[in-house]
C-alpha cells in the first residue's frame, strides 16, 4: 500500500533520522585545526627568552656610563654621560688649575676630611677631582673656579693616582711653556711625542652584571627551546 511504502522510504534516508542516540553531525568546525600544547609552550619559552635577552640589553645601557678629560697642548674637553645626553665642559689649558685624589661615598658623593672621619675608610671609593676656571654662563667672559669631581664612583686607588699625576705632570708643563714661548718652537717635535703635554683620562662601564647575566641566560634558553622544544 502507499503508506507501506512511505515507511519504507522513511527509514531509507539517512538524513531523515534524528542526530541523537550517539550519532554526530559536522558542526563546521572540525576543518580549524587545533594548537598542540607542547608546540604552544615551545613559542612561549621562545618568546619569553627573546623578552629577558632584551631586558638583559637595556638593563646594561641604562646603567652604563662614561666620563672622559681629554687635553691637547691648547685646550681640554672633560665629558660626562650619565642617563642622559652627555654633558660636555671646553676650556683651555690655562685654565686648569689643579687635581687631587679624593674621595666618594657609594652614592658618587665627595667626602671631606669631617666626613671621613666619620666613615670608614675602606667604605669610599677613590676618584680625581679637579678644579677648573669656566664662565659664569655661556658666552661670558667672568669666570669662576669650580671643583669637579672627574667620575662619581670608585676608579681604584691606583687610576685615581694614575690621573692624578697625569694632569699634574700636565699642568706644569703647561705653566712651564707659557713662561717659554719659544720652547715650543725649538722642541716641536719633543712636544709631539712628550706624554706630559697631552691628558687623556677616561672611566667608564657600558655593561652591567645583572645585564650580561640575563642576556646570558636569555641566549641558552633560546638555545635550549629550539633543541628541545616541540616544533
Amino acid at each position: 500500500s502507499a503508506g507501506a511504502r512511505w515507511t519504507m522510504n522513511f527509514f531509507a534516508k539517512k538524513d531523515g533520522l534524528p542526530t541523537h542516540g550517539g550519532s554526530q553531525r559536522d558542526n563546521g568546525i572540525s576543518g580549524i585545526p587545533v594548537v598542540n600544547k607542547s608546540v604552544a609552550l615551545s613559542v612561549f619559552w621562545v618568546v619569553a627568552s627573546i623578552a629577558v635577552f632584551i631586558f638583559g640589553i637595556w638593563h646594561c645601557r641604562a646603567n652604563s656610563y662614561s666620563y672622559s678629560l681629554k687635553c691637547d697642548p691648547t685646550d681640554c674637553v672633560y665629558t660626562s654621560a650619565f642617563k642622559g645626553p652627555p654633558v660636555v665642559f671646553n676650556f683651555p689649558k690655562s685654565d686648569l688649575i689643579d687635581a687631587e685624589l679624593a674621595r666618594v661615598d657609594k652614592n658618587g658623593e665627595f667626602m671631606d676630611a669631617e666626613q671621613m672621619r666619620k666613615m670608614k675608610m675602606n667604605r669610599a671609593g677613590y676618584t680625581v677631582r679637579f678644579r677648573v676656571r669656566l664662565p659664569v654662563e655661556e658666552n661670558s667672559v667672568i669666570k669662576v673656579e669650580k671643583a669637579i669631581i672627574f667620575a662619581p664612583s670608585d676608579m681604584g686607588r691606583r687610576d685615581a693616582r694614575n690621573g692624578v699625576t697625569n694632569i699634574t705632570k700636565y699642568i706644569h708643563s703647561a705653566k712651564t711653556d707659557k713662561e717659554n714661548p719659544d720652547a715650543s718652537e725649538k722642541d716641536t717635535l719633543w712636544n709631539k711625542f712628550n706624554k706630559n703635554q697631552t691628558v687623556n683620562l677616561k672611566y667608564g662601564r657600558s655593561i652591567t652584571a645583572f645585564g650580561a647575566i640575563s642576556a646570558f641566560l636569555a641566549v641558552v634558553s633560546l638555545a635550549a627551546s629550539f633543541m628541545l622544544g616541540t616544533w
